[in-house]
């Protein structure tokens, strides 16, 4: 089903998913051009228990920070699309609680990679806190400075030739 930024239906059969409100919002409020929406196991998984997923590996910081949890809230809910809305505040990526996950990007594969990333992070996170019942290590504000300066300095994750 395909519909126009006021929900209206302009192609397909069907009623388009009961997270319209949800999809729309994202579209709304942000750059995206695609928005991932899924229930992944430890994404969902730590929707269940966490308030945040910390920054624990550099990569993450694509994502714009932790990853905050939307309060529950019914599927296709007003209140649910308005909680997740907050928790992606300058963030490209939120876990729900008790439900699932969201990211988006510019393009569907920059959606589908900080979906991919959002469940890699959970999954290292949570396989991490069952190592000697500790907290996994978490990076400072200096140390995530650190890397994004020399990302930037470096072009990192760029294509460059060899000279």
């Amino acid at each position: 089903t395909v519909i126009t930024f006021d929900g209206t239906i302009v192609e397909g059969d069907f009623a388009p998913t009961s997270e319209v409100d949800l999809h729309l919002g994202v579209y709304q409020a942000s750059p995206a051009t695609a928005v991932v929406h899924a229930h992944s196991t430890f994404a969902t998984m730590l929707g269940l228990v966490v308030d945040a997923l910390p920054i624990v590996h550099y990569q993450q910081l694509v994502l714009g920070g932790p990853t905050r949890v939307a309060p529950f809230a019914v599927f296709g809910t007003p209140q649910l699309a308005a909680n997740v809305h907050a928790a992606l505040e300058g963030r490209k990526a939120a876990l729900m609680a008790n439900h699932g996950a969201i990211a988006w990007g510019t393009s569907m594969k920059e959606a589908v990679d900080n979906y991919d990333l959002l469940e890699w992070a959970c999954e290292l996170y949570a396989r991490a806190r069952t190592l000697g019942g500790k907290e996994p290590r978490v990076l400072t504000p200096e140390e995530q400075m650190a890397v994004i300066e020399h990302a930037t300095r470096t072009a990192y994750g760029s294509t460059r030739r060899n000279s």
